[in-house]
């Protein structure tokens, strides 16, 4: 147990150190991407200074990439979902992220948090905190439509 929770102490400097140095300092999850982007922009894009870029920071991103990685395909999996939740094909997700088998991935993505809940099957509220219906005139909006 104490591996583990030296590899988490690990990764959580390793994340303040990056977000400090790459991003704004804030503590929010879209930080870490923020900061891993900039950071693999000046190591990647030509041209651009390198000299302040240090092996710790290389070493920070390296051990967050899991992180960065699950991050965005958690986000990937909102937005598909929320495109479906707006009526939108599995066709039109395709073309609009340009890649094919958008269901067969957001079926992975769905294996891989099992208790996320998709927004069609979400409850509804409207401002005093009741449910009420989805209504979308084209029938994207009922609940559990796939």
């Amino acid at each position: 147990m104490a591996v583990d929770h030296d590899q988490d102490r690990e990764q959580q400097l390793a994340r303040e150190r990056l977000t400090r140095r790459y991003g704004t300092g804030k503590r929010v999850p879209l930080e870490l991407l923020r900061s891993y982007a900039v950071l693999g922009e000046a190591v990647t894009v030509p041209g651009r200074e390198r000299a302040a870029v240090t092996a710790q920071d290389v070493d920070d991103a390296l051990a967050l990439t899991g992180e960065a990685r699950s991050l965005l395909d958690r986000i990937e999996l909102y937005l598909i979902d929320e495109a479906r939740a707006h009526g939108r094909s599995w066709a039109q997700i395709e073309a609009a992220c340009e890649a094919d088998q958008a269901h067969q991935r957001y079926e992975w993505l769905r294996e891989r948090w099992p208790g996320y809940v998709p927004v069609q099957e979400r409850p509804l509220l409207n401002s005093t905190g009741t449910d009420v219906e989805r209504a979308h005139g084209d029938g994207a909006g009922e609940r559990g439509g796939g």
